[in-house]
């Protein structure tokens, strides 16, 4: 027996709380989920699911707004027997911001003194600009947010002693504030193997004012940390409007 079961969902949503929340708008799922049997003995079976909250408006007054202009949606793709379960395709969409992933599991009819099921995963984003993102948090918008953010990671071999690694990096972020002279530049990147931060770095830029952070953790079950600050020099007065100081009479 091999039959497709074609899923589809669907809803329209208008629920609030006092005027401090409110959600409204349609939310939808399509998809196809296929077994496959030879005789009544099971193989496999394979998914291809859609999400999509596009048109789905969530609104706190004054602090968020996810209106029907901003994209959120999802789509997977997925495939699993008695002895390996496999996602083709993840994808996730949110504003401007894109996640991907693949992930193979195999061996999972391991029993007993049998080896450990293995694993692969792949996780990425793209570059995800940072400015935009003022549109989905209003109070942001007079900061003049700029720069951008982007994310790997992995992961691989037997379960039961997985190897990782995470890469998390911000380019050249910077933001208007109402006491600074001048916007400054924020750089940011960490790097994460297993069972330790292999290094990290913070670069904090602006006129008069460098100053970089920079280490490593040598392990999470026994942490060493090494942490180096390096600055030519730091001028608050040329960052920071100080308030007149008050003179009395």
């Amino acid at each position: 027996m091999s039959r497709a079961m074609t899923i589809q969902f669907w809803a329209n949503i208008d629920s609030r709380m006092a005027a401090v929340f409110r959600v409204k708008g349609p939310i939808r799922m399509d998809g196809s989920i296929q077994p496959k049997f030879v005789g009544s003995q099971f193989q496999d079976v394979s998914a291809n699911l859609k999400v999509n909250l596009d048109d789905l408006e969530i609104a706190v007054p004054g602090v968020f707004l996810k209106d029907t202009s901003i994209p959120a949606n999802a789509e997977l793709v997925a495939h699993a027997s008695a002895s390996e379960a496999k996602i083709d395709k993840l994808k996730l969409i949110f504003h401007n911001a894109e996640i991907d992933a693949t992930a193979d599991v195999t061996n999972l009819s391991a029993v007993g003194g049998q080896a450990s099921p293995v694993v692969n995963l792949d996780v990425h984003s793209n570059e995800i600009s940072l400015a935009p993102w003022a549109k989905l948090i209003p109070p942001m918008l007079e900061f003049d947010l700029s720069g951008s953010m982007s994310l790997k990671a992995a992961a691989s071999g037997v379960a039961s002693k997985l190897n990782y690694s995470a890469d998390f990096e911000m380019k050249n972020a910077s933001a208007k504030a109402p006491m600074l002279k001048a916007k400054p530049t924020l750089n940011v990147g960490v790097h994460v193997i297993t069972d330790q931060i292999k290094d990290f770095l913070v670069a904090f830029k602006a006129p008069g004012n460098d100053l970089k952070v920079s280490g490593n953790l040598a392990s999470f079950t026994k942490p060493i940390l090494k942490v180096n600050v390096d600055s030519p020099g730091m001028d608050l007065d040329q960052l920071i409007a100080f308030p007149a100081a008050v003179k009395t009479p």
